[in-house]
Parts: C-alpha cells; sequence; structure tokens
C-alpha cells in the first residue's frame, strides 16, 4: 500500500471516529442521577454566559484522565470541547436547549450527563430547585466565599460540588459522586487558553 493510500485510510478512520450523533429532546427531557432522581437539562438562556478553559482532572476508581476543557455558554447554546493535552479533539458537545449534538474521538460520558452536570454547577438555585425531581439541593457559603452544592437522593448524597470564590469562567470546581467513585477537579486555564 503506498504512503498516499494509508494517509487516506487513516484520515477515513479518524473520520468516522469523529462522526457525531444529534439528538432532539423534548422539553422535559431529563437525565437520571442515583437511584430514582433525575434532573431536567435547563436550556442555555437559564445559564451565565460563559467562555473559559479549565485544565479538568478525572478519577474515577483510582484511574486518572486529565483533558482542557473549553466552555461557552450565551443565551443560545451551551458548548464544551474537550481536548487532549497534546491539542487533539477528544469531544464536542453542544445542546440549544432542543438539540444535543455531540462528536468524540472516544468513549466518554453520554454528553446529556455532561450538559446535566453544567447544569448543577453553574445555574441559580433557584432555578435549579425547578428542575430536580426526587433530589434535593442544599447549598452553603464557606468561610473563604467557597459555594458548596450537596444533591441528595432520599438523605444519601449523590453529589458533592466545591466552586471557589471567582466567577465560574475562572473558578476552581470540584465535583465529586461518591457512588460512581468519581471525582472532577476543574481548574481555570485563563481566557487567552483556546484548545
Amino acid at each position: 500500500m503506498s504512503k498516499k493510500a494509508c494517509i487516506a485510510v487513516v484520515v477515513s478512520a479518524m473520520l468516522l471516529l469523529l462522526t457525531g450523533c444529534a439528538t432532539t429532546l423534548s422539553a422535559s427531557h431529563r437525565v437520571s442521577l442515583g437511584n430514582s432522581g433525575r434532573i431536567r437539562l435547563l436550556p442555555p438562556k437559564d445559564l451565565p454566559e460563559i467562555d473559559g478553559a479549565h485544565m479538568v482532572t478525572l478519577v474515577r476508581n483510582g484511574k486518572k484522565m486529565m483533558f482542557i476543557g473549553q466552555l461557552r455558554i450565551d443565551s443560545r447554546v451551551i458548548r464544551l470541547d474537550g481536548s487532549s493535552l497534546f491539542g487533539l479533539s477528544l469531544f464536542e458537545v453542544s445542546y440549544n436547549g432542543h438539540t444535543l449534538q455531540s462528536k468524540s474521538a472516544g468513549t466518554f460520558t453520554h454528553p446529556a450527563i455532561l450538559v446535566a452536570m453544567l447544569d448543577l454547577i453553574l445555574a441559580k438555585r433557584h432555578v435549579l430547585q425547578g428542575a430536580l425531581r426526587d433530589l434535593s439541593l442544599q447549598q452553603d457559603s464557606g468561610s473563604d466565599g467557597m459555594r458548596i452544592r450537596n444533591i441528595y437522593e432520599q438523605g444519601h448524597l449523590v453529589m458533592h460540588i466545591e466552586i471557589s470564590n471567582a466567577h465560574v469562567g475562572q473558578a476552581s470546581i470540584r465535583l465529586d459522586l461518591p457512588a460512581e467513585h468519581l471525582s472532577v477537579l476543574m481548574q481555570p486555564l485563563g481566557n487567552s487558553i483556546k484548545p
């Protein structure tokens, strides 16, 4: 096989891997969280406008993965792009309140769950309360101004979130899902970093 043919095969394989999907969701689409808890995905207009990059460290069952996450939210769309530390695209997720689109160069958490996590981190408390079913939200502030959110299902902690005292685009964020043995740390890189 010639070098040109090899390159064509590799490019074709990469395009197949990056093939995305689009899903139209109903206005009442809910994502499972815990055993029976659910969260209705919020439209972008219910979240703060953001354009920022974070170094994301995921630890699940003791295995660590790092990537750069670029989050852009305006009143029309939520867009989350993940890239490797070498700049290769890992995934793209966008949600306009009706259609969830995703592209992936491998396996990653279902895109609806990523959007739900963003809702849980970013939405104002009163907006988020209306989106939760069979879940309760407790929000506190630490002495250093850190926002702490705990999501419970029937008294059991499902998710713990800590957000540093900064605009969320520049905030350090920690998210723990004890039942999933999953911990996520997001540290800001600054607005000038574009993966």
